[in-house]
């Protein structure tokens, strides 16, 4: 085969270069330090060090003694490998190839998924990794979105959703051709805006007989299906939906806890409001539902309270505040407790209440994102999956408490043998007394009371809070450490918009109209409290972030001129504009309720909290970044190109980047590595430990 050079080769060959010196340090070497070129061959997949969370997710087998989990191939990039491990012995046994294995009620079987493309489907095995078979031969394969799979109570039937993907059903359509065998004649490409053309296609829900295979499709619904579950009694399900308006009629977008018959397939809604997640699980005795739920109904997304609803249906009773929450509310085997995780500081952790009311109690309080609490059958025990604040992920499990935790798998092998930085929470108080929280990662070896070089990094959203990846290149939860093996800290800051602080401050920024201020301020505190406590050196600072978090970058480049430089990664700076186009079009009733009506109708807020109508007199050299519109996932780049253009027209320093065909997050290899090229090229050269870009 010709060889071939290709853009970006004397990147990726830096990288396997850095990854075989990390190697070798297990023969007694030093730890390697991270560079950028390491971190952007572990995202990509050539060192394979991306793992999927629900591939990972720890599950118990029936006997409260095994688990079992995947995990990504370190010699093989999208290769993963289904295992169990003993709790009792400690002992990992590799089972068989394929993902997001799901153990049979009685313990004799674990379901799988294996295959790429038109060939994944659902196959089965025994519970010692034997005796495969293929169980589903679904056409077009079940890669599709919102993919769901459960096992009756009685182990005979798997039932599955999916929700088919409407590029690959329109392509498998156009290869087909016509009946004749000829290809069909061209048709317009015009997109006719508020038809039905463009809607998601419906979603089906499948039952599979798993002794003789036989496949039966209850049947189709006009929503996307997600967390498909058994009741107890093996004839109903319970799953959430979502109908996704999308553009043009979003203030259609509706959610509902659903019950579905399993013998005649018909859906009876338990719970609806709009544009939420009400994703939820059925009570041991099937009396009851645990659920994420808003009672206020106002399309902000992502806020919920834990809530229970009779299975039969009746009223809502919350738990709980508003909560910035994640996955999905789990029952102890008792029906005694009901698990959940939410956002607590910079962290998320599992939290455990009554379902009959009372205090929450933390169970985990360790500085990770907690995900996918899992309670084993016995009660005695929880298992979850944690990504680090240092980048390292983990699947572990503890007693039900959240006692002895202990390591089940180690998920980031390749990073046992570089040189991390540390990383911890830090809090501070804003200009108003709210204590704001923020994670901190310093340089290898840092000497306490030497001011630093800093980066500020902040999240999108902004609903959610933090997360362990970075937000300036997005490669992943390496991507801190590339500033801090040069020698830079990084604050990754919060405020007060993300939600975690309480649904007051949400209401608060409304009612005054001045959620930019406000986090602008919680924001620049934290950098405050940095410089004041020896960390920062306050000549020496950048600031950046992607999405919501390029907006308050934007925000803050028209309000300050303390930073070096910035980097704005597909984050709109127009609000005016951004209630009507992409994925607004027709109307966004989010922003209609955060500003207090539509543009036309109060103009001032959306022009008090746009960047774009106040360039005049910026100073700090920016960094602009965006992908290719809405037919690839990005934003549009013009309002991208007057910020360029309105800091050229002052003489600032200004870059603009606009990646063709790609999305929100630039995601072709080539694509990668140039993005982190020229973003660690503008902070080095802005903080003066390289040259100017």
């Amino acid at each position: 085969m010709k060889s071939r050079s290709r853009p970006g080769a004397a990147f990726v060959l830096a990288a396997l270069a850095a990854a075989s010196a990390a190697a070798q340090t297990s023969a007694g070497g030093g730890p390697v330090p991270v560079t950028p070129e390491m971190v952007v061959a572990f995202q990509t997949g050539d060192l394979n060090a991306y793992f999927s969370m629900a591939n990972v997710s720890p599950t118990w087998m029936p006997d409260s003694r095994r688990l079992v989990f995947s995990r990504p191939d370190p010699q093989a990039p999208g290769r993963f490998w289904i295992e169990s491990f003993d709790t009792q012995t400690g002992r990992t046994t590799r089972l068989e190839e394929g993902s997001d294995p799901r153990p049979s009620p009685d313990g004799k079987a674990i379901a799988f998924m294996r295959g790429q493309g038109e060939a994944r489907q659902i196959w089965l095995m025994t519970a010692d990794g034997k005796n495969l078979r293929q169980l589903t031969h679904y056409e077009g394969g079940l890669g599709g979105w919102a993919f769901n799979v459960a096992w009756s109570p009685d182990a005979g039937r798997i039932a599955f959703s999916y929700s088919p993907d409407i590029a690959a059903t329109k392509a498998r359509k156009e290869k087909a051709g016509s009946k004749d065998g000829k290809p069909e004649e061209p048709k317009s490409t015009v997109v006719v805006y508020g038809s039905k053309a463009d809607l998601p296609l419906d979603s089906e829900i499948w039952t599979v007989d798993v002794a003789g295979g036989a496949e039966k499709k209850l049947g189709s619904y006009q929503t996307q299906l997600f967390e498909l579950s058994w009741f107890p009694d093996g004839k109903r399900l319970l799953v959430y939906g979502f109908r996704h308006g999308t553009s043009y009629r979003e203030s259609q977008d509706e959610s509902d806890v659903i019950v579905i018959d399993a013998a005649s397939g018909v859906r009876k809604n338990l719970v609806s409001a709009g544009g939420e997640g009400l994703v939820g699980r059925v009570s041991p005795d099937g009396r009851r539902i645990a659920f994420f739920y808003d009672a206020d109904d106002v399309r902000y997304p992502d806020m919920y309270t834990v809530a229970v609803v009779p299975s039969e249906g009746g009223p809502v009773r919350s738990l709980t505040p508003k909560l910035v929450s994640s996955g999905r509310p789990v029952w102890s085997p008792d029906g005694r407790t009901i698990y959940y995780i939410a956002h607590a500081g910079a962290f998320t952790q599992i939290f455990a209440i009554s379902p009959d009311g009372g205090a929450p109690r933390a169970i985990t309080t360790s500085a990770a994102m907690h995900r996918n609490a899992a309670l084993s059958p016995d009660g005695k025990h929880i298992a979850w999956y944690e990504e680090q604040a240092d980048g390292r992920a983990r699947a572990v499990f503890a007693g039900a408490d959240g006692s002895n935790p202990r390591t089940v798998v180690n998920l980031t092998p390749q990073y046992d043998n570089l040189r991390l930085g540390p990383a911890r929470e830090v809090r501070w108080k804003s200009f108003d007394g709210l204590e704001i929280a923020g994670i901190l990662v310093l340089p290898p070896g840092a000497v306490p009371g030497k001011p630093l070089p800093m980066v500020v990094e902040l999240h999108g959203g902004p609903i959610g809070g933090m997360s362990v990846t970075g937000q300036l290149i997005c490669v992943g939860a390496l991507e801190r450490q590339i500033w801090a093996a040069k020698g830079y800290a990084v604050l990754a800051a919060d405020y007060r918009t993300s939600g975690v602080y309480g649904w007051d401050q949400i209401l608060a920024g409304r009612e005054k109209q001045n959620f930019m201020e406000m986090d602008f301020a919680d924001i620049d505190s934290g950098v405050d409290e940095m410089v004041k406590s020896g960390i920062a050196d306050p000549n020496r600072i950048v600031v950046g972030g992607h999405s919501y978090g390029a907006v308050e970058t934007e925000w803050i480049i028209t309000h300050s001129h303390r930073y070096k430089a910035a980097v704005a990664y597909e984050g709109g700076p127009d609000w005016y504009r951004a209630y009507g186009d992409l994925y607004s079009v027709g109307g966004n009733t989010t922003l209609t309720w955060q500003f207090r009506g539509r543009p036309w109708e109060v103009p001032e807020n959306y022009f008090k909290n746009s960047a774009l109508y106040m360039v005049k007199g910026v100073t700090i050299p920016t960094l602009f970044i965006v992908g290719d519109g809405v037919d690839y996932g990005g934003s549009y780049a013009s309002p991208y190109e007057y910020m360029y253009s309105a800091l050229k027209q002052q003489g600032i320093e200004t870059q603009m980047l606009r990646y063709k065909q790609e999305g929100h997050v630039v995601f072709k290899p080539e694509n990668v590595r140039d993005l982190t090229t020229r973003v660690v090229a503008w902070v080095d050269g802005h903080l003066g430990a390289g040259p100017k870009p």
